[in-house]
């Protein structure tokens, strides 16, 4: 009586610091698997409780993004990815690659 027959999860969790100016008030998607998970904005942190597993996660803006970085969860464990603007406010030409707008690594 009284157990807990819940799926065990792994999290995969993302992080972007705060920016002094590029992108302040814009919004990133996260895609896991290729599907939107949901938006980090400015200075947030945000946790996708997903089935233990591999996930290939990326981080996207317009037309634009970062490369895809693949994790692998046990029952438990967090995927700990920071994402922020790639390069220097100089380097506009990244604003016209598919991956190279955004920087996600694993933390």
């Amino acid at each position: 009586m009284g157990e807990n027959f819940a799926q065990p999860h792994a999290v995969i969790r993302v992080h972007r610091p705060a920016a002094a100016w590029r992108d302040l008030v814009r919004k990133y998607w996260i895609e896991i698997n290729g599907v939107r998970a949901g938006q980090i904005g400015n200075d947030q942190q945000l946790d996708f409780p997903v089935p233990p597993g591999v996930y290939d996660v990326r981080a996207a803006i317009d037309w634009s993004g970062s490369r895809v970085v693949r994790v692998e969860l046990a029952p438990g464990q967090t995927a700990d990815l920071t994402v922020e603007p790639a390069g220097s406010s100089f380097q506009f030409w990244q604003a016209f690659t598919r991956q190279g707008y955004l920087r996600l690594t694993r933390t």
